[in-house]
């Protein structure tokens, strides 16, 4: 069973764990290599392969987490690059570092029926992840 004790991230070397608004608060895809086309001059395709380690992902942080909120903000505004490291500790899970990242959206600040406000997704891309498979 998932426990998000067990489960640590670090962004810019600040401690995110435990501000997450719960399940699926982070996560991320990968752009995915293609095949490209074109044809020589007698007519014949030319292959190749067009390599993109690109991640994009999202973090979505509790609207009460104020510094770590400030400071995802801080990177977006000041488009620092940073590195992400997830650290998940849970049975078959494993240590990931998402290297070269920059905010590239900070969502938007809303509020729910009683007024108080709610949690705030920041979209992120990076340039490679690089995994330890099955560590723990």
């Amino acid at each position: 069973m998932y426990d998000a004790n067990r489960d640590f991230l670090t962004i810019d070397g600040t401690d995110f764990s435990g501000i997450f608004d719960g399940e699926g608060s982070f996560t991320t895809s990968r752009s995915g290599d293609s095949v490209g086309f074109r044809t020589d001059s007698s007519g014949k395709l030319i292959t190749w392969k067009n390599t993109d380690n690109t991640i994009t992902g999202t973090i979505t942080l509790r609207a009460d987490a104020k510094t770590a909120l400030k400071k995802l903000r801080q990177l977006m505004n000041t488009y620092k690059q940073f590195s992400i490291t997830r650290d998940n500790r849970n049975p078959g899970g494993q240590k990931t570092s998402y290297i070269n990242c920059y905010i590239t959206n900070d969502g938007e600040e809303t509020k729910n029926s009683s007024g108080e406000p709610t949690a705030r997704t920041f979209s992120f891309i990076g340039e490679n992840k690089i995994t330890e498979e099955g560590v723990y």
